[in-house]
């Protein structure tokens, strides 16, 4: 039978608590998560999920498991890439994520390593960064096109429609408001790492 991606329901959180479990994942606090999760079913069986954390200043991209005997089909792709399409769908376009075993499979994505703090101060309220994922955990972002990151509130920001711009350092930043412009131009290299 054909494999489809869907979101997941209410229905599906002891199959999504399973496939983490078998896999080493933190369950902690994914199914206050289960509006914006993913499962793959096959023969109306749950062989994979993926789970979206949204937060006002970006998103953490979690839960992505594989039941062993499907890996290798393609599955877990599939799952980020629909996990990604939900986030535009959802303006946000910067997602995070934390991992210990699958830091050469999220680049195919565009997700890149980056340093903890890096991760804006909404997405860092996941209990996946509190205290489910050791803080040696390799964090990574990929910038979904068409939006920027106030480095000074967090928001995400329409170019074409920001409040402000400055430039620094030949680079233009986007502001959702003149107050976080101000505060950038006054000291830029609080908010630029």
């Amino acid at each position: 039978m054909a494999l489809t991606i869907e979101p997941a329901t209410g229905d599906d959180s002891p199959a999504i608590l399973q496939l983490l479990s078998d896999h080493g994942l933190p369950t902690d606090g994914v199914l206050e998560h289960v509006d914006t999760a993913l499962v793959a079913r096959r023969d109306n069986r749950v062989v994979g999920c993926a789970a979206l954390e949204v937060y006002q200043d970006g998103a953490l991209l979690r839960s992505v498991a594989v039941d062993g005997a499907q890996q290798g089909r393609g599955i877990g792709g599939a799952l980020t890439m629909a996990a990604l399409h939900l986030a535009r769908t959802l303006r946000v376009f910067e997602v995070y994520l934390l991992t210990t075993t699958a830091e050469d499979f999220f680049p195919t994505f565009g997700f890149r390593q980056i340093a903890r703090d890096q991760v804006p101060p909404g997405v860092q309220t996941s209990v996946e960064f509190r205290s489910a994922c050791p803080s040696s955990a390799t964090v990574m972002r990929t910038i979904l096109s068409g939006m920027e990151r106030d480095v000074v509130c967090g928001m995400q920001v329409d170019p074409a429609k920001a409040a402000a711009t400055s430039q620094y350092n030949g680079k233009t930043y986007y502001f959702c408001a003149k107050v976080c412009k101000a505060k950038f131009d006054a000291n830029p290299a609080q908010y630029v790492k």
